[in-house]
């Protein structure tokens, strides 16, 4: 049975949104709200993946290794 998956996690400096499990639940997507020193709407970066993958899985991860690790979470973003 699909369970759908949706995560959001926040900081200091924005939101990551995580959302979908493909088929019934429509297209697997991440969005990143990036906030703005001047507050407003956020800079919003979205991606899809519309097709068979397991990306989720190795994301989630690498995510609980660096917790274990007490590591710096990487992120393209900094």
């Amino acid at each position: 049975m699909e369970k759908h998956l949706f995560i959001e996690l926040y900081g200091k400096k924005g939101k990551i949104d995580i959302n979908g499990l493909g088929g019934s639940y429509g297209v697997e997507r991440i969005t990143f709200y990036k906030m703005l020193p001047e507050m407003g709407p956020p800079e919003t970066f979205a991606w899809e993946y519309p097709m068979a993958d397991n990306s989720w899985e190795v994301e989630f991860n690498e995510f609980i290794e660096d917790i274990h690790h007490q590591a710096a979470v990487r992120s393209k973003f900094n």
